[in-house]
């Protein structure tokens, strides 16, 4: 790999990092997979006009403060293309639902941001079946895993995990699930929408069973 030191991005335009679409959960880098339902985190500058702002009830919208996400990708020669849902947009990223309906297939993703009427440069990536991310505290992948005992309070090193209990791990990029979901809507309580793919889970090297995914 090699590593080039660039200027700081600056500018009035709307510009999205070639770089810069990853899992929002933990940053992984924007040569990994993505996912349909992933929750991802597109960086760039001029992305919105305002402070930060989060969208505050489900669905999430596919346009809010006038930004729109937009993901395209072709089938068999035939383009196609969707609005994603945010969750929230800030001058400087967005946080954004990958929609069930792209492939998983390795097929080219084309990102692009449209604020207030102006587009962004077009970024792009490759689709997977799945790219786990596991939520982090602090978040961006650099803390401790987000992960809460059974009666939803934190496990910390003042209130660890003990052997044989069950936790809660918070995650995206699991991939596909049954029954469907609209993508940034919340799931059915009943029945329960559950990943398609196998989840295996190791804690401290030793697999752990997985009750639900």
């Amino acid at each position: 790999a090699l590593y080039v030191k660039g200027t700081p991005l600056n500018g009035t335009g709307v510009f999205l990092n070639p770089r810069g679409v990853v899992n929002a959960a933990n940053n992984v880098p924007f040569t990994a997979q993505i996912s349909p339902g992933e929750l991802v985190t597109l960086n760039g500058t001029g992305l919105y006009s305002g402070p930060l702002l989060i969208a505050n009830s489900l669905p999430f919208p596919k346009i809010l403060g006038a930004v729109k996400a937009t993901v395209s990708w072709a089938v068999n020669g035939t383009a196609t293309s969707a609005d994603m849902p945010l969750y929230y947009v800030s001058p400087t990223a967005i946080a954004a639902i990958v929609p069930y309906a792209v492939p998983t297939d390795g097929s080219y993703l084309t990102f692009q941001v449209n604020n207030n009427g102006s587009a962004s440069n077009s970024v792009g990536s490759y689709s997977g079946i799945t790219q786990p991310g596991l939520f982090t505290l602090p978040p961006g992948g650099v803390g401790d895993g987000a992960i809460l005992h059974a009666d939803f309070t934190l496990v910390s090193t003042a209130s660890p995990a003990k052997i044989g209990e069950t936790v809660q791990i918070f995650l995206t990029g699991l991939g596909p699930v049954n029954p469907p979901v609209a993508a940034g809507a919340a799931a059915p309580a009943n029945p329960l929408s559950v990943v398609t793919n196998n989840v295996d889970v190791s804690v401290d090297g030793i697999t752990a069973k997985v009750l639900y995914q």
